[in-house]
């Protein structure tokens, strides 16, 4: 588990910036012998159930989270892919629909993922010169929000899909909470 203390690039005016965040992400990656297609790789991983890869990955730091316009958005830093260079991680939704999900990381490839249960979405991925969707889909088998202005808990449970076929499977979950930031502004020197 790693602790991130750094800090959240400049927010917007309003944002409570007196939360902490823990996000775990567990994920498999499936693959099958080289030589294959891709899709033939991917159903036959998905059918033969054959792990190459697994990932198990817990941060906690500090978060900013407003509630603008109706909309909620949390923000922190992930050191999930590079400690020494986390990237931003926005989730935003609106209020009156927490069914309805985006992640977006900031970072050298800016992803857009969007969720839904029970939808297939394409993803976005890019740089800042060029944005694309990919070839594979989100398959969001489950979502559970209870974040609100006032922290809260997201759960997702999805699949990365080819043609279909099931090649990652993962569940994040991402929980935010209120700190007292109290004495540390009192304490500053």
């Amino acid at each position: 588990m790693e602790e991130n203390n750094s800090a959240l690039s400049p927010g917007k005016s309003g944002e409570r910036r007196d939360f902490r965040v823990r996000m775990k992400l567990d994920a498999v990656t499936l693959m099958t012998p080289v030589g294959l297609s891709y899709a033939e790789m991917a159903a036959d991983a998905a059918r033969d159930g054959i792990v190459s890869r697994k990932e198990n990955v817990e941060i906690i730091g500090d978060a900013a989270l407003v509630e603008r316009g109706g909309r909620i958005t949390l923000r922190f830093d992930d050191t999930s892919r590079d400690p020494e260079a986390p990237d931003l991680t926005e989730v935003t939704f609106d209020a009156d629909h927490p069914e309805f999900v985006t992640i977006r990381r900031y970072g050298p490839i800016i992803t857009t993922e969007f969720f839904e249960q029970g939808a297939r979405i394409h993803p976005i991925h890019g740089v800042s010169y060029f944005r694309h969707e990919v070839d594979y889909v989100v398959y969001t088998r489950r979502l559970e929000n209870t974040l609100t202005a006032d922290g809260g808990r997201l759960f997702v449970g999805y699949n990365l899909e080819y043609r279909g076929a099931a090649f990652r499977r993962a569940e994040v979950e991402i929980a935010a909470e209120t700190v007292d930031l109290s004495f540390a502004r009192a304490h500053r020197a």
